[in-house]
């Protein structure tokens, strides 16, 4: 959760990826943090 908080918008995406793989649940925070 708080690596895409640091991380910048477009490596967001790809950080929510690779997490996906290892943790489903991930997926969406990251979309939140997208919109906010």
């Amino acid at each position: 959760m708080k690596i895409f908080t640091k991380v910048t918008k477009q490596e967001i995406p790809l950080k929510s990826t690779q997490v996906n793989k290892n943790h489903p649940k991930t997926h969406l925070p990251p979309l939140i943090l997208i919109a906010n």
